[in-house]
């Protein structure tokens, strides 16, 4: 059974090794679409936004976790159980 994340609604293996992570879900759609040569957004549920880049041959991830701390605990937990490192 493949996981899925219950806030981040990415599933296992969908997201990149390398995450850049911000809190705004706004800021995380700037740098994908405006400084990144590719994208996809991957979900947006509430607070938390991801996408998969691609920047100068880089593929990685932006993904927000809104503000406070117990959402970014949140956030960072998913990741890394659906590919993180």
């Amino acid at each position: 059974m493949v996981y899925e994340a219950p806030h981040l609604k990415i599933k296992e293996g969908g997201i990149k090794s390398v995450v850049c992570a911000v809190g705004d879900p706004a800021r995380a759609e700037l740098i994908a679409t405006k400084y990144c040569d590719s994208y996809k957004e991957l979900a947006y549920n509430r607070e938390y936004r991801t996408f998969n880049v691609t920047y100068q041959g880089a593929e990685f991830s932006v993904a927000s976790h809104g503000v406070g701390g117990p959402g970014a605990a949140i956030c960072f937990e998913e990741l890394i159980k659906s590919g993180a490192k």
